[in-house]
C-alpha cells in the first residue's frame, strides 16, 4: 500500500493527471495522533548532531553512521 505522499508524487510525476488521491482528503480530517508522530524525536543514534568545532565536523562518516544500514 502506498502512502499519501507516494500517491501524490505518482499523480504529479508518473500519471501527470494532477489529481492525487490523498488520505485524509482535507487537513481538517488529519487526526492529532498522526500529526504528533511527525514531531516525535528520533532515537539517540539517529538524531542530527551539529558539530561545535572544526575537528568535530570530520569525526563521523556516512559509511559508519546509523544511516548506512
Amino acid at each position: 500500500a502506498f502512502s499519501s505522499m507516494e500517491k501524490g508524487i505518482r499523480a504529479l510525476t508518473v500519471d501527470k493527471d494532477n489529481s492525487p488521491k490523498w488520505d485524509p482528503k482535507t487537513c481538517e480530517e488529519v487526526d492529532d495522533s498522526k500529526l504528533e508522530l511527525v514531531f516525535q524525536p528520533f532515537e539517540e543514534r539517529l538524531e542530527l548532531t551539529i558539530p561545535v568545532t572544526e575537528e568535530q565536523r570530520w569525526d563521523g562518516k556516512y559509511e559508519t553512521s546509523a544511516y548506512a544500514n
